[in-house]
């Protein structure tokens, strides 16, 4: 098995890095996420084992790189839980939103970032004069306003979605006046990223 043949380099202190064969993980194409915890469980010299794709990948995509991921068990039950609970089926997928979560995240922090964005805003349908200030607002900012969209909640509220493309510091400088604009019941910036 694989765990066998890593715990056997281990006491012959061979290096760390070793290539999984087909013959020696011969469930490595079934569940990935399941070989790489139990490698994590039985680390070899160092702490550190290392795979490479090894000759068995043939997947289409084959641009993906495995690698492997020491992490505390009350941590990963964690993971496991929050995966659960938003219909994750495999740790993979999830680890890699999370990853680029944080690097839009990292990207608007940029001021001059190009980037997206979505701006939600619920109001009170009885205020026109919020209704037409709102407009002078988008088009006093036109060139970075792709489209918006309204709909009628109910007899009294109204929801917005506007979409925005632009510099990060423009974007937030537009939510932040029309979210701040009285009237607005409850407003959200949704970050978004043209790189992901």
């Amino acid at each position: 098995s694989l765990r066998g043949h890593l715990q056997a380099c281990g006491k012959h202190h061979t290096p760390c890095a070793a290539r999984a064969q087909p013959e020696h993980a011969p469930n490595f194409k079934k569940n990935h996420d399941e070989v790489v915890h139990a490698i994590a469980l039985h680390p070899g010299p160092g702490n550190v084992v290392l795979l490479d794709p090894g000759p068995y990948n043939t997947s289409p995509m084959s641009d993906l790189t495995r690698t492997t991921l020491a992490i505390e068990k009350d941590l990963l039950a964690r993971l496991d839980r929050w995966m659960a609970g938003r219909g994750y089926t495999n740790r993979s997928e999830a680890m890699r939103d999370l990853v680029r979560a944080a690097l839009i995240e990292e990207e608007w922090t940029n001021p001059k970032a190009q980037v997206v964005a979505a701006l939600s805003i619920i109001f009170s349908h009885n205020s026109h004069a919020l209704t037409q200030e709102l407009t002078e607002i988008q088009h006093e900012d036109h060139h970075c306003i792709l489209c918006s969209q309204h709909v009628h909640l109910d007899h009294d509220r109204c929801l917005e979605v506007i979409l925005m493309q632009g510099r990060s510091e423009q974007l937030r400088r537009v939510a932040d006046a029309i979210i701040a604009h009285r009237g607005i019941k409850a407003g959200k910036l949704t970050l978004l990223s043209r790189n992901v």
